[in-house]
């Protein structure tokens, strides 16, 4: 089974290390991605008005703030757009980060409140407000991640980037109030582009410029891009396999390669692609793996999968969820089970396009 390793950040509190960050910031709180880091600033009484932003209290969430404000239930061309403000933050930091200074951070255009009984919140008090940072930080990166090769030497999971913040005290009454108002990340790059990590980016680049689709239907344009890519990478696993560069350049690639490289070159030519995470099942095992949806002129979305087509077939070329298989027997969507829970640790379920009955006509 050609399979995916997803890249998993999760957030942890902890107070003596991150989680993967050996490093301790005052006495109370450490906070990680497996990473994130809490640090006491100090009181500041102008008094925020907390009435309209999100507010954790006694580690619930209280007043009419929607956390999904601003933010799609379906996808229109990017998971980006079915992120909260705060998860686009993240996002965008991440993705607008020119690699002169890995140290980037995202101004959260609504920040996070909380209570606290004394001068140092304890575990309890701060379980609300890390659990929510947690979830805003892993949906920004799995939706960054899943957009495309924006940030493809981004190392994630254990050793792998890191995010931190500060919270202050901006009001003291009867109850401490606090506030988080940015998200700091630190990158860490995947170690077989640190060497020289712009030079990595400007060859994948490059490569999906260089190659230019033939034909002078949509059609055809979309087969010459699979027909490339199933013709150009070989099915096999390297420190680059799972990018777009290690099929387009390195000529070697696993399932999310070759899924990464079809949609960069999509992406270039205008052609609209969404990269699929989940389940493929085959007659003999199922595993781990990412496929593409392609938006076709007759608005529908179907399916590619280069990975199972790199035998040199077109077998996965624009199929329906009801295409039937010539080598199992089994429909598109028996075969290719998707998940929208990106990590497989319950943060967001993202939305797919919906994919069309049957295969796309030429």
């Amino acid at each position: 089974m050609k399979k995916i390793a997803v890249a998993v950040l999760s957030v942890l509190l902890c107070y003596t290390l991150y989680q993967g960050l050996t490093s301790v910031y005052d006495s109370f709180g450490l906070f990680d991605l497996k990473e994130g880091i809490s640090k006491f600033t100090g009181i500041k009484n102008d008094f925020s008005p907390i009435d309209e932003a999100y507010r954790i209290f006694d580690g619930e969430m209280v007043g009419e703030h929607n956390v999904w404000k601003n933010s799609n239930t379906y996808y229109d061309g990017s998971y980006y757009s079915q992120l909260s403000p705060n998860e686009k933050a993240v996002y965008d930091c991440i993705a607008d980060c020119d690699l002169s200074n890995l140290s980037v951070s995202a101004k959260l255009p609504e920040p996070v409140y909380f209570y606290s009984d004394s001068p140092v919140p304890t575990d309890e008090e701060m379980s609300g407000v890390s659990a929510y940072i947690s979830d805003t930080y892993q949906r920004g990166v799995d939706a960054l991640m899943m957009d495309g090769s924006r940030a493809f030497y981004v190392k994630l999971g254990e050793g792998g980037s890191l995010c931190r913040y500060e919270y202050r005290n901006i009001y003291q009454g009867e109850r401490y109030v606090w506030s988080i108002e940015e998200i700091e990340t630190q990158i860490v790059l995947k170690d077989c582009y640190k060497s020289n990590v712009q030079s990595y980016i400007a060859q994948t680049q490059n490569a999906a410029v260089r190659f230019k689709p033939t034909g002078d239907t949509m059609y055809q344009k979309v087969k010459s891009i699979h027909d490339y890519v199933v013709n150009t990478g070989s099915y096999v696993q390297t420190p680059y396999s799972e990018d777009a560069y290690g099929l387009l350049v390195d000529k070697k690639a696993i399932c999310s390669g070759f899924a990464k490289a079809f949609k960069l070159i999509c992406d270039q030519n205008n052609i609209p692609c969404a990269l699929v995470t989940g389940i493929g099942v085959t007659q003999n095992e199922s595993g781990e793996h990412m496929w593409c949806l392609v938006q076709m002129d007759d608005g529908l979305w179907y399916a590619v999968d280069p990975t199972w087509d790199d035998y040199g077939g077109s077998e996965y070329l624009l199929v329906g969820s009801d295409t039937v298989s010539s080598f199992s027997g089994l429909t598109f969507s028996q075969t290719h089970i998707p998940s929208g829970d990106f990590t497989g640790f319950g943060y967001k379920e993202f939305v797919y396009p919906t994919v069309a009955d049957d295969a796309y006509l030429k």
